[in-house]
């Protein structure tokens, strides 16, 4: 049960998936050998089949994707507006400073927000080719850009700003591959009624997104990253159990297609 407070949170969307955690402290699971698939690229129509369908998941309040890196770039779907102000700056871009521009990328992602009885929660799905393979030392660089931002803020308009905060989570386990696994929250204290309050509530993050803030204390980020051979996958949902099932669903599917 999410309590009423003047503290307010909010859910990742895609106008900034390089922050696909913008909160989180990252553990790396032990497994990190060869695993199935480890020297096998997938094809784009095989990637594809990675993302869950959204038959399967729970209800949606709305659903972009799956599109490409290259489609979502071209919808602005990556660039979070001037007015977000992260500091540092690592909490919005540590992915793209390790895996280089997001339109650069080989793959697939789809977004969008669950539907709750007093909040709307918001979820990535991600899966890219990383040429020189999604190993252990990948995962670390990652790993070491969040660690850059362990505590952070974000500011919006130059008028209210929240703060960025990570907690650690057990990883999965998953054969073969190598696991991070986030939990990050956004908090912003506006008092309910103010000018802050309704420009946090209403803030628009484009293309045609908001950070579904309500009343509720906190929207929580539970957040995924798994590489095995030169695949990455990234699942990001609110429910921590509806997470690691996404992401391990995904897996079996990189593992079935890599046999």
């Amino acid at each position: 049960m999410r309590n009423n407070a003047k503290t307010l949170g909010w859910g990742i969307t895609l106008a900034a998936v390089v922050a696909v955690v913008a909160a989180g402290t990252v553990y790396a699971a032990a497994n990190s050998g060869d695993g199935p698939g480890a020297s096998t690229q997938l094809s784009m129509e095989q990637m594809r089949s990675v993302l869950v369908p959204q038959s399967e998941l729970p209800e949606s309040r709305y659903v972009s994707g799956p599109m490409t890196f290259v489609e979502a770039a071209a919808a602005n779907a990556f660039a979070a507006p001037p007015s977000m102000v992260f500091s540092p700056q690592s909490c919005a871009t540590y992915l793209e400073d390790v895996l280089g521009p997001m339109e650069s990328l080989r793959g697939w992602v789809q977004f969008g927000s669950r539907v709750d009885d007093d909040h709307n929660d918001n979820f990535v799905h991600a899966v890219v080719t990383v040429p020189g393979g999604a190993n252990a030392d990948l995962l670390q660089k990652i790993r070491s850009r969040i660690f850059s931002c362990q505590t952070g803020t974000l500011t919006l308009e130059g008028r209210v700003t929240g703060a960025i905060t990570y907690t650690e989570r057990q990883a999965l386990s998953l054969p073969g591959a190598t696991t991070l696994a986030v939990t990050g929250r956004t908090q912003f204290s506006e008092t309910p009624g103010t000018e802050g309050y309704k420009l946090v509530r209403n803030y628009e993050m484009p293309p045609s997104a908001q950070f579904l803030v309500d009343t509720a204390q906190e929207c929580v980020a539970n957040v995924n990253i798994a590489g095995t051979g030169d695949t990455l996958i990234v699942a990001m949902e609110a429910d921590l159990n509806l997470a690691n099932r996404v992401a391990t669903a995904m897996f079996d599917q990189v593992t079935a297609l890599t046999k």
